[in-house]
């Protein structure tokens, strides 16, 4: 890698994404080789040309700080969402910023959310299609929390049965419904349990069929599993 990046005179950025994941991937798949995780040490010997650039993502955990600590790597926080992003996205979920017990929608939102923007998508999926919106049905959503697991729990105790959530854990591509009814024994629960995990899925648009909207859920599932 360092002598293809020492060829290349364009400016270049690299992005690493989810390295984060390294650790709980290593607790929760037996079937992989220590080596094929050793991101962090093959990104700490790499030898940057001026032109070049990496851009790593990931959470705040331990694994990454020799990065910074040992290898002038900068580290830069990502700002919590303000009351204008939230508002924004209210606006793409065509929701209606109300006053809500003399408090605006959106900040009581982003209170809830506190400035999460993936927390805050969930809960605009929620009261998406509700006629009324009010305290009432917004305090039954858990506030959030680090990795979201109040509200994964949240979800998984209103499904009849976790084989859906089970199924969908372990797949990495989309699957029909009509798909899933082949898949699943018993599919009498299949479109409630849909309905009720509508937050946490998502269509895919080009090829058809759903998936879960964001890997937390996967994880979440996983480690329950496990």
């Amino acid at each position: 890698l360092n002598l293809i990046l020492s060829k290349i005179h364009e400016p270049l950025t690299i992005i690493i994404d989810g390295l984060d994941h390294i650790e709980r991937t290593l607790r929760n798949e037996t079937s992989l080789a220590v080596d094929k995780t050793r991101i962090i040490e093959f990104i700490s010997q790499i030898i940057l040309p001026s032109n070049i650039t990496i851009l790593l993502s990931s959470q705040p955990v331990d694994e990454i700080q020799i990065l910074i600590s040992d290898h002038d790597y900068k580290q830069i926080a990502l700002p919590y969402w303000n009351i204008s992003n939230t508002q924004d996205l209210m606006q793409r979920f065509q929701i209606d910023d109300n006053e809500i017990e003399d408090e605006k929608l959106s900040s009581f939102l982003l209170r809830k959310s506190q400035g999460n923007p993936l927390y805050l998508t969930y809960v605009l999926k929620n009261i998406e299609e509700q006629t009324i919106i009010n305290k009432n049905i917004l305090n039954n959503i858990p506030d959030y929390d680090f990795n979201l697991a109040s509200y994964y729990e949240y979800l998984s105790k209103q499904l009849e049965d976790t084989t859906l959530t089970d199924i969908l854990a372990c797949l990495e591509f989309s699957v029909t419904e009509a798909e899933l009814k082949e898949i699943i024994p018993q599919t009498r629960n299949l479109g409630k349990n849909l309905k009720i995990l509508k937050p946490v899925i998502t269509q895919n648009i080009s090829r058809g069929g759903i998936r879960l909207y964001h890997d937390s859920f996967r994880r979440f599932i996983i480690e329950k599993l496990s």
